[in-house]
């Protein structure tokens, strides 16, 4: 059997979690109808049972109720995410609709919800959405790191700092260029011991990352970051998680000088037509790219670069 076949033989792998086994079955039944070659779907009544399966089961996608005896579906996608799954889909199908609650549940990273009662195409149109049947997951590009200013575990260490309690996605990405940018975006230079002169590294944070930072930081909607995303003119209190993740990210670049540590002298939005800023990220003198995906709110470019 050739390595294509076998991964053609690779079920489909889904839990469903639900304390009602007529909801197990009906869910069950819209999977098997969807037509993946092979599939294999288990079952839980309760989010603990479901944990315990979780240690020896790797599903593409949990379909979980929200309601549940011991243990809330949030509660359920809480302790998965703080067991560091961050890859693990996970979607609800709830009579919860609270939109409060429903928020928590995109912040930590649900990738949709469907209220009961429900329509069979609409859950089949999801379920495909984010488990197609040619397995097309969205591929993280293969980047060399090895040379990156920035390592990809100090970037996300200083997320953290900045969203502690939201669900993110930190993955290098082959080189920015300007284009990649939104219209606008926010620059930030380093200097040597804090000298703004002369400017050493640069990082760039498109208007997505900065929405992205400002909403989550301040438990905004994910309507209200999209728009954020869109704007020209900002309040530096907008600024203000996108600077910080800035400031504590120059502590950790790493340059070939033997000269005092880097630190942030300065930033300012500019826009994408900045001819200066296009020159720089056609170069390749060291630096470090991202994109940041935070589900349900968008994804956004972060980019460091030395001068």
């Amino acid at each position: 059997m050739s390595v294509a076949d076998t991964a053609q033989a690779e079920p489909f792998r889904f839990l469903v979690v639900d304390d009602s086994r007529a909801i197990q079955s009906i869910i069950r039944r819209v999977l098997e109808a969807i037509g993946y070659p092979s599939i294999e779907v288990r079952v839980a009544s309760e989010a603990e049972t479901a944990l315990s399966i979780l240690a020896e089961f790797t599903p593409d996608l949990i379909i979980t109720d929200w309601h549940m005896p011991k243990m809330t579906g949030l509660e359920f996608l809480k302790a998965i995410r703080n067991q560091s799954a961050f890859n693990l889909q996970v979607g609800f199908v709830t009579t919860e609709s609270n939109p409060a609650k429903l928020e928590e549940a995109r912040l930590n990273g649900a990738v949709f919800i469907v209220n009961k009662p429900f329509e069979d195409q609409e859950l089949i149109a999801l379920v495909k959405n984010w488990v197609p049947l040619d397995k097309s997951k969205p591929q993280t590009q293969s980047v060399d790191t090895s040379n990156f200013i920035l390592s990809l575990e100090s970037a996300e260490r200083h997320l953290k700092n900045v969203i502690p309690s939201v669900h993110f996605q930190l993955a290098p990405c082959a080189p920015l260029i300007s284009s990649h940018l939104t219209a606008h975006n926010l620059l930030g230079l380093y200097g040597f011991g804090g000298q703004s002169q002369p400017v050493a590294t640069l990082a760039v944070l498109d208007m997505k990352a900065v929405a992205l930072l400002w909403g989550c930081s301040e438990g905004q909607a994910p309507a209200a970051v999209r728009e954020m995303m869109k704007k020209v003119e900002l309040e530096d209190s907008v600024l203000t998680s996108a600077r910080k993740f800035m400031e504590e990210s120059g502590r950790d670049i790493a340059i070939p000088a033997d000269k005092e540590p880097l630190a942030l002298t300065r930033s300012s939005v500019v826009a994408q037509s900045f001819r200066r800023l296009g020159e720089i990220m056609g170069t390749n003198n060291g630096r470090a790219d991202f994109t940041l995906n935070v589900p349900g709110f968008g994804t956004g470019h972060i980019c460091f670069l030395t001068v």
